[in-house]
């Protein structure tokens, strides 16, 4: 899951930058001008970031969730996170 969350948070502002250099209507460069599939492209990445983005909305509800739910030690992962709740305390 950790390398889902890495690969996000580099993909995503990448995705954002290609969409901003790729479409002429968002007020970039539009490097590869109008043009048909230039458009595709630039719908296609628009498409890309906007389901990475929810992707990482989805996958941080979920890191949230494990962390709030107890392991098999019947100790709740996130009290090891807190001040004072390292691992030889019970």
């Amino acid at each position: 899951m950790h390398v889902a969350f890495y690969v996000l948070m580099v993909g995503l502002p990448l995705m954002g930058l290609a969409v901003w250099l790729l479409d002429p209507h968002l007020g970039g460069p539009a490097l590869l001008g109008p043009g048909l599939w230039p458009g595709r492209l630039a719908d296609w990445a628009h498409s890309v970031h906007y389901l990475a983005a929810w992707l990482l909305v989805m996958l941080l509800g979920l890191h949230v969730a494990a962390a709030l739910m107890p392991d098999g030690t019947r100790r709740r992962p996130l009290s090891r996170m807190l001040p004072g709740g390292g691992e030889g305390r019970q």
